[in-house]
């Protein structure tokens, strides 16, 4: 998504990064109004895996699609896919209990964030081989398979834990959805420091998956660099991510997710603003290479926190439900960001320099109500255990 379909857009069919990045918002904007139903009803099916599958498969159809029609067919098969892929997503992060207790949900997180990078770099090697000879239509072909092939282990050999839920007609289970999420939202300050997070991660997945979309659009249009010095330099991120994640995930176990994401978001803040001087100043390329190398460290770290910190701050019972209020904030900054984007570099011709900027910014808010919420979570957590002691002295 962020390096063969931007430039595919751009160069073959005519469209900008405006196109690009309404059409993210437009898909985002049906993922937000299904979020938080599908992460409800995960809590009332008895199986999430059946539900895994569907959203997965249709992802990969459409991706396969891609390119059969003009501009408008593909865009709709790419907005189709992003979709499914998000659906896919809540049942999948609500999964991670499955195959991890509190103890060592960090490490496993980690090892899961830094097997999914090796999905990008055979995406980046397909770039510099497969796509570079024989188009970017072939590149979808080719990870629309891969996807396949990857994902069939996970649909057929993890094996459900059983669930007991209760027998409902559908109508009754899709009421009682929309009247637990009401029930959940209205007591959301029952959960300490949960609603801080979820505004924070607004904010800080806004930057990143922002960032993500349009690096490839950043180095060829403003840095000046081919689609392949972007990719190489890209590939370098993405090959230090992998044992950054490996590390990250003992480090959250050690110190806890709250931590470990200040301190990624900080290290996140100080790589945007790097990259707007080295571009605003017009330094010497070669320092793209550290900038590269950091923004693999302190993304892996955000994301081998992210899920982790909210399972910390999430009542087992609410897990689904809350996981799909986990999955709308991130919807609605995949709804900002490449709008707000698409906004400033294109249509108002500030350029894409300036939004860089508000990606800048969009992480030091984020860091600000991150080192907010951690303060909230351990002040309830010492008023609980201090009563807890009261009582027991009495």
């Amino acid at each position: 998504m962020g390096l063969f379909f931007p430039l595919w857009i751009t160069q073959d069919l005519g469209g900008d990064d405006a196109t690009v990045g309404f059409t993210l918002s437009v898909a985002m904007v049906i993922m937000l109004l299904v979020a938080p139903l599908v992460g409800a009803f995960s809590d009332h099916a008895p199986r999430r895996m059946p539900f895994l599958a569907v959203g997965t498969f249709t992802c990969i159809v459409a991706t396969l699609l891609l390119g059969v029609g003009g501009l408008f067919a593909s865009l709709m098969l790419f907005a189709l896919a992003v979709i499914a892929i998000n659906v896919a997503t809540i049942f999948y992060n609500a999964m991670l209990a499955e195959v991890s207790t509190e103890a060592n949900r960090g490490t496993i997180g980690g090892l899961g964030v830094a097997v999914g990078y090796l999905g990008a770099i055979a995406a980046v090697v397909l770039g510099l081989t497969l796509v570079a000879d024989q188009g970017y239509e072939m590149g979808f072909r080719a990870v629309g398979l891969l996807y396949l092939l990857i994902a069939v282990p996970l649909l057929v050999l993890l094996k459900e834990r059983p669930r007991p839920v209760q027998a409902l007609t559908l109508v009754k289970r899709v009421s009682g959805t929309f009247g637990q999420l009401r029930t959940t939202l209205s007591g959301i300050h029952r959960f300490p420091g949960l609603l801080r997070f979820l505004m924070a991660r607004f904010w800080y997945v806004w930057s990143l998956n922002t960032a993500s979309t349009f690096a490839i659009l950043y180095g060829t249009e403003t840095i000046g660099f081919t689609a392949r010095e972007v990719e190489v330099v890209l590939l370098l991120g993405i090959v230090v991510a992998i044992p950054s994640g490996l590390v990250w995930g003992r480090v959250v176990d050690r110190i806890g997710p709250g931590r470990v994401l200040s301190f990624a978001l900080s290290g996140w803040v100080a790589v945007l603003l790097a990259a707007i001087t080295i571009a605003h100043f017009e330094l010497p390329t070669y320092l793209w290479w550290p900038i590269g190398f950091a923004s693999g460290v302190v993304v892996a770290g955000t994301w081998v926190a992210d899920r982790p910190y909210m399972m910390a701050l999430s009542p087992p019972e609410y897990l689904g439900e809350l996981f799909g209020l986990h999955n709308m904030t991130g919807r609605l900054s995949v709804i900002a960001g490449p709008f707000f984007w698409g906004l400033i570099s294109v249509t108002l011709g500030f350029g894409q320099t300036a939004a860089v900027l508000t990606l800048a910014v969009c992480a030091v808010i984020a860091l600000v109500l991150m080192l907010g919420a951690g303060r909230k979570a351990a002040s309830v957590a010492r008023d609980l255990r201090l009563s807890g002691e009261e009582a027991t002295t009495t």
